[in-house]
């Protein structure tokens, strides 16, 4: 029997509700262990406190700012500040 005559092989594309289903169903049992549901929550709770703590620095940079002028007037000493807000950030990770 050569290639051609051979029958070929029906792939069937994946359902998406069923890749779905399933995925939703991963989920579920992984949030059923309660070190992954802790380690997840922990890490939500973290990456929202590096975003507050963030923009607190931000804010209290402008403030500075607008009040002292350290860095210049203007909006140049402004920008200044909250770019070294985000160099000391960056440099800090």
């Amino acid at each position: 029997m050569t290639r051609a005559e051979q029958p070929t092989a029906h792939t069937t594309a994946p359902d998406d509700a069923l890749a779905a289903d399933s995925r939703e169903r991963a989920v579920r049992s992984l949030l059923r262990r309660p070190q992954l549901r802790r380690l997840w929550s922990a890490h939500l709770v973290g990456g929202v406190g590096d975003a507050l703590a963030l923009l607190v620095l931000v804010v209290l940079a402008l403030q500075a700012a607008i009040a002292a002028g350290p860095f210049g007037g203007g909006y140049r000493g402004v920008a200044f500040a909250v770019a070294t807000v985000f160099a000391v950030r960056i440099l800090a990770t």
